[in-house]
């Protein structure tokens, strides 16, 4: 057996220097569950089996931790999985339950005859590998799937995105690319919400190739502590412009997790919250969506802050309970809040507010230009007769249309990218499930996160700590930042 490994320190990784398994090895039973969001990794299952060899077993946990608790796992075969490694998503499933104390025997019982255990999953799985492994003593190997790209051990990109990322860009760049065609084609206006709950890396990565109109980043909104009147007036500019140079059309891509970064919006789902909780017989007493939705508006406009209560008229009947109802992880399903809608609406409005009163917010002369304007301040737009005209006509016919794209990814085929990453994981996590790592001295380390750096694996402990959030320092967020006016002056 061939394996090398050199300890950097306490806080950093493994780095694997070469290590392989013994071809003798044989008889390891390895155990594979997927919980948390879907991901495409039947490819790094069909790795995993593949490099298993036909002397080892490989058993698939139906559902994730459901599995484990009801004891519904199958042994996959070569022969099984290979017509399904091209395919989206995972065949066998996923789940979001975490393990109760009361489940802990039945489990055991799943995993009696399992030799080592390999986790796929979120930062949620991550967090939980610790207490998994200490709990059931088994070798637990983690590798991180997650197609927001919101796990990074380090914010300099030195480390490869976690599974699925590269999928989900690859589709999601194609798709913008494609609305812009049909922006330019046909003036529409678009506003396009993309995956990416609480960061804004899937966002930054469509920015960067598919150069968009203007791209909303929820770490950008907090760090600058925009308001939705700041977004709104900086989009409405940004049009205002286009407009005159006889650009009616564009794509403003926006990060599902913008609004829960606007002050205004977290205000108004506590004031909602407050609400509910105070007047639960009232409440309790509503029957239809409408009337559920005159009551909480009624509510606001008589709480500490009224003016929530036109942000708040802004959402659908059917979509008032989402605002209200966290997801199994206390966490708003933004996925299903047409907060991009809500943020069209506004644009539109405050466009038509602006031509409605044209001395408070223009200054039209025959020599001046809107050149000149400036999109992050709300000062007097500078503009000529001409200009100001065009805009006013632009206004008139404006067609706006509203995309959400924050599932089709996941169950998109995954891309070359993904499946290369996927056989090299695969392979090393094969690897370590037959015989774990030694590190220097000799000791066996049986449970670790495994990445990659520059297509190598990289093993980390699993007290590891990570970041899930875009630093504005970043080099490619710098890059986004200085180019971004320049698209949506001239694309």
């Amino acid at each position: 057996m061939n394996k090398k490994v050199i300890s950097i320190t306490p806080s950093l990784p493994y780095l694997i220097i070469s290590y392989s398994a013994s071809p003798s090895l044989a008889g390891k039973n390895i155990l594979f569950l997927l919980n948390g969001g879907l991901a495409p990794i039947n490819y790094l299952l069909w790795s995993v089996v593949k490099n298993a060899g036909d002397s080892n077993s490989v058993y698939v946990a139906r559902n994730g931790n459901e599995g484990l608790i009801t004891g519904n796992i199958e042994k996959v075969s070569l022969l099984d999985i290979f017509p399904l490694k091209r395919r989206g998503g995972f065949y066998y499933g996923t789940s979001r339950c975490p393990i109760e104390n009361s489940e802990i025997s039945q489990v055991n019982k799943t995993l009696d005859k399992m030799d080592a255990v390999i986790r796929i999953g979120g930062d949620g799985s991550y967090l939980d590998s610790v207490r998994f492994y200490t709990t059931f003593q088994k070798p637990t190997y983690i590798a991180i799937k997650t197609m927001d790209g919101d796990f990074r051990i380090t914010n300099k990109n030195e480390l490869e995105p976690p599974i699925g990322f590269s999928t989900a860009t690859s589709y999601l760049i194609q798709t913008i690319q494609g609305l812009e065609a049909d922006a330019q084609g046909s003036g529409m206006l678009h506003f396009a919400k993309v995956a990416g709950r609480e960061s804004g890396w899937i966002a930054l990565e469509i920015a960067q190739h598919a150069n968009p109109t203007f791209t909303l980043i929820p770490e950008e909104i907090s760090s600058k502590n925009w308001s939705a009147d700041d977004i709104v007036t900086m989009l409405s500019r940004i049009l205002i412009y286009r407009m005159a140079k006889g650009k009616s059309y564009g794509v403003f891509v926006i990060a599902e997790g913008s609004f829960l970064a606007i002050p205004d919006f977290q205000d108004m789902v506590s004031a909602l919250g407050i609400i509910v909780k105070t007047k639960q017989k009232e409440w309790a007493s509503l029957e239809t969506p409408f009337a559920k939705k005159l009551f909480l508006y009624m509510s606001l406009q008589t709480s500490k802050n009224p003016k929530l209560s036109d942000l708040f008229a802004l959402f659908p009947d059917d979509e008032i309970l989402h605002l209200l109802s966290p997801d199994g992880m206390n966490r708003l399903p933004l996925a299903q809040i047409s907060t991009h809608k809500v943020l069209s609406l506004l644009v539109e409005d405050r466009l038509k507010h602006m031509l409605s009163d044209p001395k408070r917010f223009f200054d039209i002369q025959p020599n001046m230009s809107v050149d000149m304007l400036s999109f992050y301040n709300s000062g007097i737009i500078m503009i000529s007769l001409e200009e100001f005209n065009a805009v006013k006509t632009a206004v008139s016919k404006l067609k706006f249309r509203t995309q959400s794209y924050c599932y089709e990814a996941r169950g998109h085929a995954p891309d070359k990218t993904d499946r290369v990453r996927m056989k090299k994981l695969g392979e090393f996590l094969t690897q370590l499930a037959l015989s774990p790592l030694e590190q220097n001295g000799g000791t066996q380390q049986k449970s670790a996160l495994v990445m990659l750096r520059q297509g190598e694996p990289v093993v980390f402990p699993l007290n590891v700590s990570f970041t899930k959030f875009i630093s504005l320092e970043l080099e490619s967020f710098k890059k986004f930042e200085k180019e971004r006016d320049s698209w949506a002056k001239i694309l």
